[in-house]
């Protein structure tokens, strides 16, 4: 009797509060889930749509899609190359500073940092690959200004067709990422209230057999 009264005690009480609140999340997850299933369905009806539009202009959605990937890699590579110089010029100008936290090559004496081979080298090696990203940095972003500027006219003439299928292609993903958030949302809903669910059943349960061993008691 004592164990199952300890067992009672360890399960949730249901309150009204939770109940409206395990109500609410029921409608919005069904309301999530039928509007991930409308997504994903029109979603669908407007690729099949679209897809021989998609086929018919292939030889030009192509070497555009693949001349954009090139230039945002360079933009990529451009602004990476760029941030990782700027922070090995931070460390380096603080091997200048006397209180430092731990720099590789230093050490501690008398108070004062005292510089060693070992962190020569470093500040070398380190002020190589600076200058070496810088220049990297550079040649990436002029090569992708002199390839956007020369691809320009391109886009301009064959705009006609790129900006539609753009507009399409971004519609297209909004509807996938809105039918898997709202997917992803639905699901993490229904697991909160299968386990308020189940410590609801279980405290009832519970009460049931407490209530049970009680009346055979008296």
């Amino acid at each position: 009797m004592g164990l199952l009264k300890k067992k009672h005690e360890k399960h949730s009480h249901p309150t009204f509060k939770g109940f409206l609140t395990a109500v609410l999340a029921t409608i919005a997850a069904m309301f999530l889930l039928l509007l991930a299933g409308l997504s994903l369905a029109g979603t669908a009806v407007a690729f099949i749509a679209t897809m021989p539009l998609f086929v018919v202009f292939s030889p030009v959605l192509v070497p555009a899609g693949i001349t954009t990937g090139l230039l945002a890699m360079g933009l990529a590579t451009s602004g990476g190359s760029g941030l990782t110089a700027l922070s090995i010029m931070s460390w380096l100008k603080k091997l200048t500073v006397k209180e430092l936290p731990k720099i590789p090559g230093q050490t501690l004496v008398t108070g004062v940092l005292q510089p060693t081979l070992r962190g020569f080298l470093t500040a070398v090696l380190a002020t190589h690959a600076a200058v070496f990203l810088l220049v990297l940095a550079g040649l990436s972003l002029s090569g992708t200004a002199v390839a956007f500027i020369a691809t320009m006219p391109l886009f301009v003439v064959f705009s006609p067709v790129l900006v539609p299928a753009g507009i399409t292609t971004g519609l297209l993903a909004m509807g996938l990422a809105a039918s898997g958030g709202s997917g992803l949302t639905a699901l993490s809903i229904i697991s909160w209230l299968y386990k308020y669910l189940t410590l609801t059943k279980d405290y009832l349960l519970s009460y049931t057999h407490a209530k049970y061993f009680r009346k055979l008691n008296t």
